[in-house]
């Protein structure tokens, strides 16, 4: 996207005096960190706007930027909200701005962590180690071998998919939150490689 584009774009109403505030000091701090990272964090209560205030930094700063959310209802709420800042009677394609596809990106891309959490998109390995991970449980809670948990775990996939499904979720979920904790908080290492590949670029 252009930055003609990003210049196009402007928020339909007013900001709220506590949203001037907290864009007041992103300002402040943009011109601080001229020569250097910009580092901005916003705390506020529900309701505040803080994605009015986000996707005016985004445009602001005129940049590519990649937004995490915690679920999919936040992450289409994101998107949803871009619509305040197109221009009544504008060109502009909210498609070729703002997407959620990590395997179609755009500028300004909105992502769950879920999507972006699959190291080296190696999904059998990961699914693998989630399924040791709960043929161990099965083995301490039940006082059976590993492989004979191993074996149940089969049995339920082929005779009962969605049960399986349910139950892999809960440590596939524990996987990810153990490789981002092992990351020391450095999101490039648990990054889905497409996503990695476009930062680089």
């Amino acid at each position: 996207m252009s930055n003609v584009q990003f210049d196009a774009l402007k928020f339909k109403y007013p900001f709220r005096k506590h949203q001037e505030m907290i864009l007041q000091s992103f300002k402040n701090e943009q011109l601080k960190s001229k020569n250097g990272p910009l580092h901005f964090h916003v705390v506020a209560p529900p309701g505040a706007g803080k994605t009015i205030v986000g996707l005016e930094c985004v445009i602001r700063l005129q940049s590519p930027a990649v937004i995490i959310c915690p679920n999919t209802a936040i992450q289409g709420q994101w998107v949803d909200k871009f619509d305040l800042f197109i221009p009544e009677g504008s060109n502009i394609n909210k498609d070729d701005i703002i997407g959620s596809n990590p395997n179609s990106l755009k500028p300004i891309n909105v992502f769950t962590y879920q999507v972006l959490s699959i190291p080296d998109n190696d999904t059998d390995s990961y699914r693998s180690v989630s399924e040791n991970m709960w043929a161990e449980s099965i083995s301490e809670s039940l006082g059976i071998a590993k492989e004979e948990a191993l074996d149940r775990i089969q049995k339920m996939k082929e005779k009962n998919l969605a049960e399986y499904n349910k139950e892999i979720s809960k440590y596939t979920k524990k996987l990810r939150n153990s490789v981002f904790e092992k990351s020391d908080g450095d999101f490039l290492k648990i990054l889905h490689p497409n996503t990695r590949a476009h930062k680089k670029a």
